[in-house]
């Protein structure tokens, strides 16, 4: 039976997210903004983010990376769905929801690299440190934490605890 334990409850969530959206704003001012959503684990991230935002001109996308196999990362990645702008000379932010071995950030940013955009930030809910493999840090994280397995607020194990308004720390 797995359990979970509390890591950041729902109202440090919804503080820091409300830090981020001014942090881009600030950045960004009323220019445009293409938002990059790494499904599925940053969908509520990405979701509670822009609506704080107080620039409005902002188009979303998606795109869709697995690297990921239960709880170990791997260095094997799966790109299952690309962006479907045209992303040149534009301003984009790629959010995803843990920037952990930087696998798959380093990947993505590089791979929109070669679209030629005005510029790109990147902007992680969860950043651990502890097991990085690429040279990648983002422009905008929401906490720091250790090397533990989390699940919640998006992100899951198989699949399960997606759901979870806060971050848990999963024990098996």
């Amino acid at each position: 039976m797995n359990k979970i334990k509390t890591l950041i409850n729902k109202k440090q969530i919804k503080k820091r997210i409300k830090t981020i959206a001014k942090e881009i704003d600030k950045d960004f001012k009323d220019e445009q903004i293409i938002i990059i959503c790494v499904l599925k684990g940053s969908f509520y991230f990405v979701n509670d983010i822009i609506r704080k935002l107080k620039n409005k001109n902002i188009l979303i996308d998606f795109v869709k990376i697995k690297s990921y196999s239960n709880t170990s990362s791997t260095n094997n990645i799966d790109f299952q769905l690309d962006t479907s702008f045209n992303l040149k000379n534009k301003n984009i932010i790629i959010i995803d929801d843990i920037l952990d071995t930087g696998n798959t950030l380093y990947f993505l940013t590089n791979h929109i690299k070669k679209m030629g955009p005005k510029k790109i930030k990147t902007c992680v809910l969860l950043n651990k440190q502890a097991r990085r493999k690429k040279e990648i840090n983002a422009d905008y994280v929401g906490f720091e934490i250790d090397n533990n397995f989390v699940v919640g607020y998006g992100l899951d194990y198989e699949e399960k605890y997606r759901q979870l308004q806060y971050i848990a720390i999963l024990k098996k």
